[in-house]
């Protein structure tokens, strides 16, 4: 089994291990060169800028503490070394001695690249990437640089594959707005992502670098010298500021996470659902149909009742399970009714892209800057209660802890982690509003892991919970066609294919015929 990179950077650390340190470079070098070669136009100088930024890697391979990735560090590395050798080359007088390899260097961009705009916004796309955050251009770095799975990036970084979603959407609208105010088109963008399509995202490095490179790590380690270029290049480069990226560097590489940046985020792995599978259901409609509607509806639970479940305690099992043995809370269905407790049921507009928002001018206007609401959730008995909530951009929560144990709160948001610990009889408000989110947000306790809350946050009024005999209502629907959704915490109605809804008309106050609840996920 090949080893991590923190094993490797360990290896070298204790040992100097000359192979666990060609295995780094070889691993990263692509990424790494790709930045030196493309910041300044003298190969000579980009081998030296190379050189410098595994220097830096040698040097600190005994305190380093990645926050992220290696990938991602070497990248920040490699961008201030960069930005130094550009400077370096601004200085040097005697441009004819490198006249003949620039011209053929210049010759070769063309060849990669369409014209002499190109070159102006890839500086500008370089100096805003270089101005993400670390641990949203982690994920950047991984997905796109690297190349990537979704689950690799996220066993890179140390996260979960939740956490690297939430992360790459955020590092996406970021990038976005950098760009947008600095005037990058959309256009451009579908302008690089074409070239990018045919030059890929990393250089490979000639081979004669790399062993240079291992050789200078190597002495560096053990406290030989490195030729005094290299080591000015080098200087100071480990530190985590980014305001010394300047024009110049990562070029082709950066123009692909512009495209995925610029372009809307690519859907999940959901089928969409094709616009004439069936006609939409009927709906009773009352007497005197109008431009708002109530629209009323029920799910329930088809077929014969699942066994009851139990929780899987593993801690404070006597202040957990007092009453008696504690029930899995997740499926809670009426006996009488039938009704399903506990589905999220929302409209949204009637296409086949869920991100697609829903349109602002169509919400009645009583409902379109309403207070805002306070959600409590409670964890007697060492469950979230209640354990879903639907809330609107703006509202708040506060976690209360009614158990005679501590418990913790952890969960992250597109725009706030939080991990907090309750005392008994404590609380705590979060003070951030919500903001919409396009997934929802899980709510974990870490102290008992079996703990599971999940919060949905929509942008717009038409939303609802179902009760207890899994009825629920939408009020002031505006007429017309929408998409109706059902989700539960174990999935959507109809698994994937139910994840953009099913169309209604709404014409008038109605009620939905009951629906039959299909959740692929129970039982597996």
């Amino acid at each position: 089994m090949t080893d991590d990179d923190r094993t490797l950077l360990a290896r070298f650390a204790v040992s100097a291990d000359q192979a666990a340190f060609a295995e780094l470079v070889g691993r990263h070098g692509p990424l790494v060169w790709g930045v030196c070669r493309r910041a300044v136009r003298s190969e000579p100088l980009a081998e030296e800028a190379f050189q410098a930024v595994f220097v830096v890697l040698s040097r600190k391979a005994g305190t380093l503490t990645l926050r992220t990735s290696l990938a991602n560090w070497l990248f920040g590395v490699a961008s201030r070394v960069a930005a130094r050798a550009v400077r370096r080359e601004a200085r040097l007088k005697t441009r004819e001695r490198i006249a003949v390899r620039r011209t053929a260097l210049d010759r070769e961009r063309q060849r990669e690249t369409p014209g002499p705009e190109w070159g102006d916004m890839l500086r500008v796309l370089d100096e805003e990437l270089a101005g993400i955050a670390e641990k949203y251009r982690g994920p950047l770095v991984a997905c796109y640089l690297q190349g990537k799975t979704q689950d690799e990036a996220a066993t890179d970084l140390g996260i979960s594959i939740f956490k690297l979603r939430r992360r790459l959407a955020k590092a996406r609208d970021l990038l976005r707005l950098r760009l947008t105010r600095r005037g990058v088109t959309l256009a451009g963008a579908l302008f690089a992502g074409a070239v990018v399509a045919n030059v890929g995202f990393a250089a490979p490095v000639p081979a004669a670098t790399a062993g240079a490179t291992v050789k200078a790590g190597l002495a560096a380690k053990l406290g030989g010298g490195v030729a005094a270029p290299v080591a000015a290049l080098g200087a100071g480069a480990a530190s985590s500021g980014v305001g010394a990226w300047v024009a110049g560097s990562v070029a082709v590489v950066v123009a692909a996470v512009v495209l995925v940046a610029l372009l809307p985020s690519p859907p999940p792995a959901v089928e969409p659902v094709p616009r004439e599978v069936a006609p939409p259901p009927r709906l009773s409609p009352s007497e005197s149909p109008g431009e708002w509607a109530t629209v009323r509806g029920q799910v329930v639970w088809p077929g014969p009742l699942p066994k009851p479940r139990l929780a899987n305690v593993t801690s404070d099992v006597a202040a957990c399970c007092q009453g008696g043995p504690l029930a899995d809370t997740s499926l809670l269905i009426d006996p009488q009714s039938r009704g399903v407790r506990n589905v999220v049921v929302w409209l949204r507009p009637d296409t086949d892209d869920r991100r697609d928002p829903f349109p602002p001018n169509r919400i009645h206007p009583t409902l379109k800057n309403p207070p805002p609401m306070v959600y409590t959730i409670d964890q007697p008995k060492c469950q979230f209660e209640p354990r879903i909530v639907a809330a609107r951009a703006g509202d708040s929560l506060v976690f209360k802890n009614s158990a005679d144990i501590a418990h913790n709160v952890n969960f992250v948001a597109d725009d706030h982690d939080l991990n907090q610990t309750i005392p008994s009889g404590g609380d705590y408000r979060v003070t951030r509003p919500l903001v919409a989110q396009a997934v929802p947000i899980l709510i974990k306790c870490d102290i008992h892991p079996w703990m599971a809350g999940r919060v949905r946050v929509f942008d717009h009024p038409y939303f609802a919970l179902t009760g207890a005999d899994g009825r629920f209502e939408l009020k002031a629907v505006p007429s017309g066609t929408w998409r109706i959704v059902y989700w539960h915490e174990d999935g959507f109605h109809d698994g994937r294919a139910g994840a953009t809804g099913a169309r209604i008309v709404v014409a008038g106050d109605a009620t939905l015929p009951p629906l039959k609840l299909a959740l692929p996920a129970v039982g597996k």
